[in-house]
């Protein structure tokens, strides 16, 4: 291959790889401009010069049906550039005409969350929900206590099958705010 006297690179501004301020080609800088010696290097054109001419398009190109190509693709395939510093995304129909680096840089989009601290505590369990809710629970849970106690208390049946039924324990038979207490919280444990 014979040595070229002065490399033709085209390039744009695309932001972080390249950045040319105020479309000024001599102030070109960002990632693909700071790989570049090492590219020069790789393929052995350390110390020739080159020149930057700048692409006001974010086109990486497209096969025509005439089999002539656009964009950045077009600009190397008619010879107009010898290098392009550009963001072009690989595909295997521009591989059939164009050699391409590796793949130094993937832009796939991301969210990001505010890292939390993972050190377990005993009350994790409660984080789900903001304190106002857990006491809005609690006291959903009294009031259910309470009512199924006045609710007892007005039924005179549990009294009557109490007296009835020798087999039945009186203890357990007398109505306490502690039995409906301890009765709401089994019932919400199996649940």
């Amino acid at each position: 291959m014979e040595m070229p006297t002065k490399l033709r690179i085209l390039t744009s501004h695309n932001p972080p790889v390249i950045i040319a301020e105020n479309d000024n080609v001599n102030s070109t800088t960002g990632f693909l401009v700071d790989l570049l010696p090492h590219l020069l290097r790789e393929a052995d054109l350390t110390g020739v010069p080159y020149s930057f001419r700048l692409w006001n398009s974010s086109s990486g190109g497209r096969l025509q049906s005439n089999g002539s190509w656009s964009g950045v693709m077009g600009q190397l395939a008619r010879h107009d550039v010898d290098f392009a510093l550009f963001p072009l995304t690989l595909t295997q129909q521009r591989s059939q005409y164009m050699d391409y680096t590796p793949a130094y840089f993937d832009d796939g989009y991301g969210i990001l969350v505010k890292k939390q601290d993972n050190t377990m505590v005993s009350l994790t369990f409660l984080q789900p929900y903001t304190l106002h809710a857990w006491l809005v629970i609690l006291g959903a849970l009294l009031v259910t206590v309470v009512i199924m106690y006045c609710l007892d208390k007005l039924t005179r049946r549990t009294k009557r099958r109490a007296h009835e039924d020798l087999l039945i324990d009186k203890q357990l038979a007398t109505s306490t705010f502690q039995r409906h207490l301890y009765n709401t919280m089994l019932n919400l444990v199996q649940w």
